[in-house]
């Protein structure tokens, strides 16, 4: 049963707002007013609480003042100061009421200070007025993310996106918008194509790996967050993720390594000792592995990855008791789950608890009837609990189907056997050979058919060839040396 690995995701990362046309670091001061021009200076020299000062006084001796007002309000929000902003690009926009650059910063003043109604207002006011410039759209997408109204979003930013094709912040953002809306393929595509744009970007190359490592795309993820922690994130969802897709890769030395760089706190998780469980698998490690999963499932009982690779350890190891243990919780978790009702028969047949392992049989027969491999354990084990015409009724219709068919003409030869039509037990037995000259058991029972019809020197023959076949098949030693021992040979 193939092993599942189990990912943790990063956290997707909403980019910071864009902000409006004024909101840059070095301007150039405008012409009106020497006062603001003198502010305006000081703030591109760095002097940012100088320039703050110098705009409050100009405010003050003319409240009339536009262009001092917005200036102030954008040095405000430089400084975080949202309360102050509002308060400035209120009195600026009061003034100047067609200005885009105020009206855009008004908007970034309200969502500072938590208002984005006010905001999504002065945005859509801005994109009236100047639909060709890409920030306000930019900044209506963020809001619609924030409000998890990503159909909004995705309207708003592609808007934004087909302004400035090759702004990574919009892209990252759409990704976010995609995702949100289950558009995997879509979130992808922006995600991978802003990691592209800023290869700097921390933020940016983790969102494309978590978004491909959601999408099953292991390898496409590795190198993105290789880069993300190149790129100096600790953090220890990232690592334990770099450590999955290493190990799903067969790079076990660099997953224990990134499993060790995620820290202790992810070391106490059910995610951390299932992956240990594989590592010490694919080491050949079976006790550690069994060890490492038993730890997992005391995080998560109910784990079915798990404990569906325990009961395959114990079973590996003939430990057939405890794996019908633990194949027993996991059926018990999802009785619809055929591997796991095929498992816990056969960890059953080989503890001693044939019946219970031919119920269940029978029961997957019934709901699987083209499954002939299940139909012959079935048919194999009601053979061994002497349900004879029942193990027939089932070698039959499995010959009828498949008339080489190794087991089933095995088992049909026993029933002839059985009743001494020795002919007919003969040819069957021959034509399990002929269909698997490996299969040991259709040796030793034609032997068996030979010395009844008196060939004994073929049915020695017979024996022999099966010895050499598997030395350690005792019936098939026992036959041989009883043979020899009664007919001199």
């Amino acid at each position: 049963m193939r092993v599942n690995l189990k990912f943790v995701w990063p956290l997707t990362l909403v980019a910071m707002m864009a902000v409006g046309a004024m909101a840059q670091q070095n301007v150039e001061p405008p012409q009106s007013n020497v006062q603001v021009r003198a502010a305006v200076e000081l703030y591109n020299a760095g002097k940012v609480e100088e320039a703050r000062a110098a705009l409050v006084l100009v405010t003050e001796e003319d409240p009339k003042n536009g262009e001092a007002f917005s200036w102030l309000g954008f040095v405000c929000l430089r400084m975080n100061d949202g309360a102050g902003a509002v308060s400035a690009l209120e009195k600026a926009a009061a003034i100047r009421p067609d200005d885009y650059e105020v009206v855009v910063n008004l908007g970034n003043a309200y969502l500072a200070t938590q208002n984005a109604d006010k905001a999504l207002e002065c945005y859509q006011r801005a994109t009236a007025m100047k639909p060709e410039e890409a920030a306000p759209w930019y900044n209506i997408g963020q809001l619609h993310i924030t409000r998890k109204d990503y159909t909004s979003a995705v309207e708003a930013l592609n808007k934004s996106a087909a302004i400035n094709a090759n702004d990574p912040f919009t892209h990252n953002n759409l990704g976010v918008a995609h995702e949100g809306l289950g558009n995997l393929d879509n979130a992808a595509e922006h995600f991978m194509t802003a990691a592209r744009l800023r290869p700097d970007n921390a933020m940016f190359q983790r969102n494309a790996a978590a978004v491909l490592l959601k999408q099953g795309k292991t390898d496409e993820a590795v190198t993105y967050l290789e880069k993300a922690m190149e790129l100096g994130i600790n953090e220890p969802e990232l690592a334990f993720a770099l450590g999955q897709a290493y190990l799903s890769d067969g790079r076990i030395d660099e997953a224990l390594a990134m499993f060790d760089k995620a820290g202790p706190e992810v070391k106490n998780t059910r995610d951390y000792w299932y992956n240990m469980g594989i590592i010490e698998s694919q080491r050949n490690q079976n006790d550690a592995a069994i060890a490492a999963y038993t730890r997992a499932l005391e995080f998560d009982a109910n784990h079915a990855d798990s404990l569906n690779n325990l009961g395959l350890l114990y079973y590996g190891q003939a430990k057939y008791s405890e794996a019908a243990e633990v194949f027993e919780r996991l059926y018990a978790l999802n009785k619809d789950n055929k591997g796991g009702q095929l498992n816990l028969a056969a960890a059953y047949a080989n503890s001693g608890r044939l019946k219970e392992a031919v119920e269940l049989w029978r029961n997957y027969v019934r709901t699987n009837p083209n499954n002939d491999s299940v139909r012959l354990d079935l048919a194999a084990g009601q053979w061994i609990l002497g349900e004879h015409s029942n193990a027939r009724f089932h070698f039959a219709t499995v010959l009828r189907k498949d008339p080489m068919n190794y087991r089933a003409n095995n088992g049909i030869g026993l029933w002839y056997l059985e009743r001494t039509e020795l002919l007919a037990a003969e040819q069957a037995f021959r034509k399990s050979i002929r269909s698997n000259s490996q299969y040991v058991a259709a040796y030793n029972n034609l032997a068996i058919t030979l010395e009844r019809l008196n060939k004994v020197d073929e049915a020695i023959a017979t024996l022999t060839a099966a010895a050499k076949l598997d030395p350690n098949a005792k019936e098939v030693a026992d036959n041989l040396a009883r043979l020899k021992r009664r007919y001199n040979r």
